[in-house]
C-alpha cells in the first residue's frame, strides 16, 4: 500500500462522497493526524497518528517476545519477517524483521496490506470463525470490490492449503520470484489474533521450508 494517498483513492476506498472526503482529510490535517505531500497533493500519515498508535504497540507484549526468533528466522530466509493484526477489513503490521538493511524484500511497521491479497491476511482469515471471516469479507468486498472479486477464488483455495499444510500463501508475489507465506499463532482467537509471516526470494523448495519454519514458530510463539 502506497503511504500516501490522494482525495480520489480515498473516495474510493472509503465509499462516502468527495465532497466529505475533502473536509474530513482537511481535518485531520488540521489536527496532525494527516499531512499533505506539497508535490504530489496527496496525503501521509502526521506526527499525531504515530503518536496516538505508539502506546498500543508498547503495550503489545507479543513484540518483543517475538523479535529475536524473528530476525533469526529472518536471517535464515534471506528475507523479511513480519507480525500482524486485523484493522477493520485489513491487515496492519505490527513488527517486521529483516535479513539485513539492504533485504529488498520489506515492509514497515504500520504497513496496511491487502486482506485477500497477502498471504498474511488470508491466514487471518482461515483462521477466523465463521462469522467474523463473513463480517470482514463483506466489508472487504464492499470497500475494495476489485480487489475481493480478483482474489476471492484463492482466499477459498489458501482456506484449504491452511487445513493440510498449516499456512497461506501469496500467489501473486512467487510470479514475482518472492515465496510469501503466513500462519495465525496457535492459541490466538479470531479478531485479536496476531500473524505471523515471512517473505523472501523464490527458490527450489522454498515456500515449504519456509512453511514449516512459519507454522512451527507460530505454534512457538501462540503456546508460549
Amino acid at each position: 500500500m502506497s503511504p500516501l494517498l490522494g482525495n480520489a483513492e480515498l473516495v474510493r476506498r472509503c465509499g462516502l462522497s468527495r465532497s466529505a472526503v475533502s473536509r474530513l482529510t482537511y481535518t485531520l490535517c488540521e489536527l496532525g493526524f494527516l499531512k499533505r505531500d506539497p508535490d504530489s497533493r496527496k496525503y501521509r500519515l502526521g506526527a499525531t497518528a504515530v503518536a496516538v498508535g505508539y502506546p498500543l504497540l508498547l503495550s503489545l507484549e507479543i513484540r518483543q517476545r517475538a523479535r529475536p526468533v524473528m530476525q533469526a528466522l529472518a536471517r535464515q530466509a534471506h528475507g523479511a519477517v513480519f507480525l500482524g493484526m486485523r484493522d477493520r477489513h485489513r491487515m496492519v503490521l505490527i513488527e517486521s524483521c529483516r535479513a539485513d538493511p539492504h533485504t529488498g524484500i520489506g515492509l514497515d511497521i504500520g504497513a496496511s496490506l491487502s486482506m485477500v491479497g497477502s498471504a498474511i491476511g488470508r491466514a487471518w482469515l482461515a483462521g477466523a470463525q465463521r462469522f467474523e471471516r463473513e463480517e470482514v469479507l463483506r466489508a472487504v468486498k464492499r470497500a475494495e470490490p476489485k480487489d475481493f472479486e480478483r482474489h476471492w477464488e484463492a482466499v477459498k483455495q489458501e482456506r484449504l492449503r491452511m487445513g493440510k499444510s498449516g499456512y497461506c500463501v501469496s500467489e501473486e508475489l512467487l510470479a514475482q520470484g518472492q515465496v510469501a507465506v503466513a500462519a495465525a499463532l496457535a492459541g490466538s482467537r479470531a479478531g485479536g489474533g496476531v500473524v505471523l509471516g515471512c517473505a523472501a526470494p523464490a527458490a527450489s523448495g522454498a515456500q515449504e521450508a519456509i512453511g514449516a519454519s512459519v507454522v512451527q514458530l507460530a505454534q512457538e510463539l501462540g503456546g508460549a
